[in-house]
C-alpha cells in the first residue's frame, strides 16, 4: 500500500512542476512490463490501469480549472512561509490570545501527496501473479484501483483546503476516509476543515477518529508529528511535548519545532520558545520581536520588530507592536511617529481592534517583592533621582544675620544650627533686613516643626513685599523643592541667582531642579564654572563644599570630601553631598558613614534612619532589609511629625516602606488616631493617609481624601492633583483621572508622568492626534514612572473577535 507523505511546508515551484511531481508514473517501464503478460493478464492489468488513468485525467482537468484564476496568487503565496503559528479561534482552546495574536500561524494541513510508490504496487502484483499467487495478486490490483480514488480525493481536499474552500475540502476528505485508506491522516485534515467552518461537532468527531485510527500509521516517518498534532488539538499538551521531544523520525523536525514553540507558549514558557526560534538559520523577526517584548526585553524586541517592519512596511500589526515597544522603552518620539501614520478614522478603528491598550496602575504598587527590589535598587539609581531629593531634603536655609537668627531660633525651640547658613548677600537696608530675617526665623521655626506649608506662606507674604531679595527666593525655592513642586522651585532658584550671582548655590540647586523639568541649564552651569574662582566666599568651608558640589554637577563620579572631618560646625548638606557621591559611585561604606553622620546631626530624623539602615544592609537580601525597616517603623511610631507635616520625601518613604514591609494596616490605624487627636493643621496627615490607602489599594478612600484636600482645604498643588488621578485610575474612573492629570500638567512642568498617562489614555480612546501631541512633549525626556503603566487590552480583543463571529 502506498502511503501519503505528510507535509506542512509550502514548496517553491510553479504549478506545472508541482503537478507533475505529485502525479508522476514511469509510463515506459509500465508498458514494457505489460508486453510480457499473457492475454488474460493484459486484460486485467489494462482495465485497472485504464481506471487509474481515467481518475488521474479527471483530476488533471479539475486541477487546471481550479487553479486557472488563482495561479498568480498561489505562486506568490508559495514564496511565503506557510508553517506559522495560528491565532486562537475557539474559546475552548487554552491558548493565551495575547501571545498568539499576530504570531505565525500553524496550518496543520498536508500538501498534495506523491504517489511514486504506485509503480511498486504494480510490480508487486505482477510478481505475485507470476509466482501463481493469483488471489493475492487480485487483492493488490483491487487496492491499486481503490488507492487511486483515495489519492485523488485526498489531493483534491488538500487543494480545496489551501484555497479556503473548506466545505468542499471536508467533502473530499470524507470520500477519502470512506475508502478506508490512511483514515487517521484524512480524518485529521477533515477535522481542520471542520474547524475553519466552525463546525465544532464535526471537528471533534474527526479529531477523535484521527486519534482512534492513528495506530495504523505507526510505521510512517510522520507518525510522531501527526500524533503530536492530534494531541495538541485535543489539548493534551503534555502528550504533545512527549511526542515532539521523542520523534520516531527526523523527517519532520522543522514542523515539530513550530508546534513545540506554540505548545511552550500555552504554558507561558517564552524563554524556551525563543531558544527554538533563535536557533533557526532564517529568523522569524516578527515572532521573536513579539516574544522578547512579552518577557520585557524591549531592546531585542525593538531590534527584531524594526528589521521586520523595514522588510514588510505594509504590515500594520508589526508597526503597532513596535509602537507599543517604543512606548514601553519611553521612546516617545518614535512611538508618536508610528501613531501619526494612522490618521484615517476607519484605520484607527482597526488599530484599536488589533492592539488596543489599557492604562493601568504600575505593577510595582501591587507586587511587594518587586517593590522591595526596586526600592533598594533606586537607592543606587544611576540617574541620581533619589540623590537629588536627599540634597533638597538636607539643604540649608539662609538668613542675613546668622548670630541674631540663631539666637531667635534657640528661643523658638530650634536648638540645631546644622541647617542654617549666612547669606552672602550684602546688607544695605538695616530695618528691611531685620524684618526679613525675623520673618525667615519665624518660617524656620515652622520648618523645624515640620510645618512646611505654614513656613512657605510666611515667605510668600514677604516676597510680595520684597520681590528683589535673593535670600527670600532661595528659601522659597527650597521649600517648593521639598514639596516636589519643581516648577516653582526652579523659578525661585534662578531668580535668586540672577538677583545675586554671589549666591552660587542657588544656581546649583536650579541645575538639580532642572533635571525634573528637563530644562536647559548649560548657560548657568557654564557661568558658575567660569566665574567660580572670582567669587568672594567668606566661609572657607562653604567654599570647599561649593567646589565639591560643582564637581558633582559636572558629573564627577567620586569625591571623598576628606575636608569634612576637620569641620567644626557640621552641616547636614555636607554629608548629603557625600552620600550623593557614594550613591553615584556605589560606595557602600561612604554611603553608610554619610547617613550615620546625618543621624548624629539630626536625631530622630526618619529619612536619615531609613537610609542608614538600607546602606548598612545593602549587600544583604531584600527580605532582611525589609525586616529591619519594619522594626524601624514600629520603634518610631510616636515620632512621625516629619512625615505628617514635613517634606514630601519623608511621607513617600513612609508609605512605600509600609507597603514593602506589610505594615500598611498599622500605619493606617496610626494615622487615623493622629487625625482624631490633632488640634492643628491636618493636611499633612491626610496626605500621608491617602498615600497609604493607595498602596493598600483602597482607592475609593484615597480619592475621597484627595477630594477633600483639593476642594475644601485648597491643597491643589500639582502633586496632590496627580496622586488624586492615581486614586481615580485605581477606581477605573478614567474621566476624572484625565481631568486631574490635565490640572496637574498645567500646574507643573515636572509632571512628566502626567503627560505620559494622558497620552496613553488618549491612545486608549482612539484619539491618536492628541496622544501624539502628549508623546511629542515628552520627546527626549528621561524619567521613571512611579504609578502609571499600560498593557494590551486582551478582553477588548476577545470581545471584538466574538462580535465579528
Amino acid at each position: 500500500m502506498a502511503k501519503k507523505k505528510l507535509e506542512i511546508n509550502s514548496i517553491e515551484e510553479n504549478e506545472e512542476s508541482r503537478f507533475s511531481r505529485v502525479f508522476k508514473i514511469d509510463i515506459k517501464a509500465l508498458i514494457k512490463k505489460i508486453r510480457g503478460f499473457d492475454t488474460k493478464q493484459k486484460a486485467i492489468y489494462l482495465g485497472i490501469i485504464g481506471g487509474v488513468f481515467l481518475s488521474l485525467l479527471a483530476l488533471v482537468v479539475l486541477w487546471m480549472i481550479f487553479h486557472k484564476k488563482t495561479h498568480e496568487k498561489e505562486t506568490q503565496e508559495s514564496r511565503e512561509k506557510v508553517v506559522v503559528l495560528e491565532k486562537k479561534q475557539d474559546s475552548d482552546e487554552e491558548i493565551p490570545s495575547e501571545v498568539l495574536q499576530s504570531l505565525p500561524k500553524l496550518n496543520a494541513l498536508a500538501n498534495p501527496i506523491n504517489n511514486k510508490e504506485l509503480n511498486g504496487l504494480i510490480q508487486k502484483a505482477h510478481m505475485l501473479y507470476s509466482n501463481g499467487n493469483v488471489s493475492e495478486a487480485l487483492n493488490v490490483y483491487n487496492k491499486i484501483a481503490t488507492f487511486s480514488q483515495s489519492l485523488a480525493n485526498y489531493n483534491l481536499g488538500v487543494v480545496r483546503l489551501k484555497q479556503k474552500e473548506y466545505a468542499m475540502a471536508l467533502k473530499s476528505f470524507k470520500q477519502a476516509i470512506s475508502s478506508g485508506d490512511d483514515i487517521s491522516l484524512n480524518a485529521f485534515n477533515a477535522a481542520m476543515s471542520a474547524k475553519y467552518l466552525n463546525d465544532q461537532s464535526s471537528y471533534k468527531y474527526y479529531l477523535n477518529l484521527a486519534a482512534k485510527e492513528l495506530s495504523q500509521e505507526n510505521s510512517e516517518a510522520f507518525y510522531s508529528y501527526l500524533y503530536a498534532l492530534i494531541q495538541f488539538y485535543n489539548q493534551n499538551y503534555f502528550a504533545t511535548f512527549s511526542a515532539l521531544k521523542n520523534p520516531n523520525s527526523d523527517a519532520y523536525v522543522q514542523f515539530s519545532d513550530a508546534l513545540l514553540v506554540k505548545t511552550y507558549l500555552i504554558f507561558n514558557n517564552y524563554e524556551n520558545a525563543i531558544d527554538i526560534l533563535e536557533k533557526k538559520s532564517q529568523k522569524d523577526y516578527k515572532t521573536l520581536g513579539l516574544l522578547y517584548a512579552k518577557i520585557g526585553d524591549y531592546d531585542r524586541a525593538r531590534q527584531y520588530l524594526s528589521q521586520y517592519a523595514y522588510k514588510y512596511p505594509d504590515d500594520r500589526d508589526a508597526k503597532l507592536a513596535l509602537q507599543i515597544v517604543y512606548l514601553k522603552m519611553k521612546d516617545f518620539f518614535n512611538a508618536a511617529k508610528i501613531l501619526e501614520q494612522f490618521t484615517d478614522k476607519n484605520e484607527q478603528e482597526e488599530v484599536l481592534k488589533s492592539y488596543p491598550i489599557k492604562v493601568v496602575l504600575h505593577p510595582k504598587i501591587f507586587d511587594i517583592n518587586l517593590g522591595q527590589e526596586l526600592f533598594v535598587k533606586h537607592i543606587l539609581d544611576a540617574q541620581d533621582v533619589m540623590a537629588y531629593k536627599i540634597l533638597f531634603y538636607y539643604a540649608p536655609f539662609k538668613v542675613f544675620n546668622i548670630q541674631d537668627a540663631l539666637g531667635a531660633l534657640h528661643q523658638g525651640g530650634m536648638l540645631l544650627s546644622g541647617n542654617v547658613l549666612a547669606s552672602e548677600e550684602k546688607v544695605l537696608e538695616g530695618q528691611t533686613i531685620a524684618k526679613i530675617d525675623k520673618s525667615i526665623v519665624e518660617a524656620l521655626i515652622y520648618v523645624n516643626q515640620k510645618k512646611v506649608r505654614k513656613a512657605l506662606g510666611i515667605l510668600k507674604t514677604m516676597l510680595d513685599q520684597n520681590p528683589n531679595h535673593s535670600i527670600l527666593h532661595y528659601n522659597a525655592g527650597l521649600l517648593y523643592a521639598q514639596m516636589e513642586n519643581y516648577t516653582q522651585a526652579y523659578k525661585h532658584f534662578t531668580k535668586a541667582y540672577y538677583l545675586n550671582t554671589q549666591e552660587i548655590d542657588s544656581a546649583m540647586y536650579a541645575i538639580i531642579t532642572s533635571y525634573f523639568l528637563d530644562k536647559n541649564t548649560k548657560r548657568i552651569q557654564n557661568d558658575i564654572t567660569k566665574n567660580f574662582e572670582d567669587l568672594v566666599i567668606q566661609n572657607p568651608e562653604h567654599r570647599k563644599f561649593l567646589l565639591a558640589f560643582l564637581g558633582y554637577l559636572n558629573n564627577n563620579v567620586a569625591d571623598e570630601m576628606l575636608w569634612i572631618e576637620q569641620v567644626k560646625n557640621k552641616k547636614s548638606i555636607y554629608y548629603a553631598l557625600k552620600a550623593a557621591y557614594a550613591m553615584r559611585s556605589k560606595n557602600q561604606k561612604a554611603l553608610k558613614d554619610s547617613f550615620m553622620a546625618l543621624k548624629d546631626i539630626n536625631p530622630n530624623d526618619f529619612v536619615a534612619d531609613i537610609f542608614y539602615m538600607v546602606a548598612r544592609d545593602l549587600k544583604t537580601n531584600f527580605k532582611q532589609i525589609s525586616l529591619g525597616l519594619h522594626n524601624l517603623l514600629v520603634q518610631k511610631v510616636n515620632n512621625f511629625d516629619s512625615i505628617f507635616y514635613g517634606p514630601a520625601l519623608a511621607r513617600e518613604l513612609y508609605a512605600h516602606i509600609g507597603f514593602i514591609t506589610g505594615s500598611l494596616q498599622n500605619q493606617e490605624e496610626t494615622l487615623r488616631k493622629k487625625l482624631t487627636e490633632t488640634l492643628e493643621d491636618a493636611n499633612g496627615i491626610l496626605q500621608a493617609l491617602a498615600l497609604v490607602n493607595i498602596y493598600q489599594h483602597k482607592f475609593e478612600q484615597a480619592y475621597d481624601i484627595y477630594k477633600v484636600l483639593i476642594e475644601k482645604l485648597k491643597e491643589d498643588d500639582s502633586r496632590t492633583q496627580f496622586l488624586a488621578a492615581v486614586a481615580a485610575m485605581g477606581l477605573q474612573d478614567k474621566d476624572n483621572a484625565t481631568l486631574l492629570l490635565q490640572l496637574s500638567k498645567m500646574e507643573a512642568e515636572s509632571e512628566f508622568e502626567a503627560r505620559m498617562a494622558l497620552g496613553m489614555l488618549y491612545q486608549q480612546r482612539g484619539d491618536f492626534r492628541t496622544a501624539t501631541r502628549y508623546y511629542n512633549m515628552l520627546s527626549g525626556k528621561t524619567f521613571e514612572p512611579q504609578f502609571f503603566d499600560f498593557e494590551i487590552d486582551i478582553q477588548k480583543i476577545l470581545d471584538s473577535r466574538r462580535h465579528k463571529k
